[in-house]
């Protein structure tokens, strides 16, 4: 009977450390799907965090009789341009045809490019914003997001809505 136990026990550890390696890779796995949801999320949160201080500098410059504020443009690499459009208007480059198509019914003025890297705020609506003078000349006016550009956002003493244009 002693010979039976001892062929138990080292039949028993082969599978114990089988099974451990296989939690480990579990666990392992589980992790990096854990850490890539939270970084997913840092974009979008940048995104939305980029939004609100677009917004909030067109209405600090807008409630002003005139002033102008230079906006650094801080987003993921994924999202290529940032665009002000005129949906109204006819585009000037049909690159960003899919865009009128997609969004022309809520008729935006503002929209991240790739919209299908832009979690779901691809488009959205600057209030105060003088968008026929943004983009005479190039509509959508789009500003390529490489090395942390510069908007320039500014409002005369005569003109009743803001202007936006890269530095």
């Amino acid at each position: 009977m002693i010979r039976n136990k001892r062929a138990q026990q080292t039949m028993g550890m082969p599978f114990s450390v089988i099974f451990s390696i296989i939690l480990i890779v579990v666990f392992i796995i589980t992790a990096g799907i854990v850490v890539r949801h939270f970084l997913g999320l840092q974009k979008c949160s940048e995104m939305s965090i980029f939004l609100k201080g677009l917004q909030d500098n067109v209405d600090k410059v807008w409630q002003s009789s005139a002033r102008e504020e230079t906006f650094t443009v801080g987003l993921p690499s994924s999202i290529k341009e940032v665009c002000f459009t005129n949906m109204t208007e006819p585009l000037t480059d049909n690159k960003y045809s899919d865009v009128k198509v997609r969004y022309g019914f809520y008729n935006p003025n503002f929209f991240f490019y790739p919209p299908e890297k832009a979690c779901e705020i691809p488009y959205h609506t600057i209030k105060h914003l003088n968008i026929s003078s943004v983009t005479k000349g190039r509509n959508p006016y789009c500003i390529t997001n490489e090395n942390n550009p510069k908007m320039k956002i500014s409002k005369g003493f005569y003109e009743s809505l803001v202007r936006i244009e890269k530095v």
